[in-house]
């Protein structure tokens, strides 16, 4: 297991969920704690999910910011020099 799926235990040392059910006897001799084990490591995998499908989100959002901002300082520059270029033709 990753360090992400751990939990600080009653006793103040932090340990992974699924620690103590290393082997079919551990699971045999306590079936609830395994199971409650292999749920809290499932909606922790669902709250990273979560939390990387958020983060993606906010970096495209970023990013389509970010070229839209260029895109229009872009086209001002288009904009200016085409101008210049059109006061220096009604000139001649």
């Amino acid at each position: 297991m990753t360090d992400e799926l751990t939990e600080v235990g009653g006793d103040g040392i932090r340990r992974s969920f699924d620690e103590h059910y290393d082997t079919f006897r551990d699971v045999e001799q306590d079936p609830t704690g395994a199971m409650w084990a292999i749920h809290k490591q499932a909606i922790r995998i669902e709250e990273l999910k979560a939390a990387r499908a958020d983060a993606f989100d906010a970096a495209v959002d970023a990013y389509l910011a970010a070229a839209a901002a260029a895109r229009d300082a872009a086209w001002d520059v288009y904009c200016a020099k085409l101008r210049k270029l059109q006061e220096e033709n009604s000139n001649d």
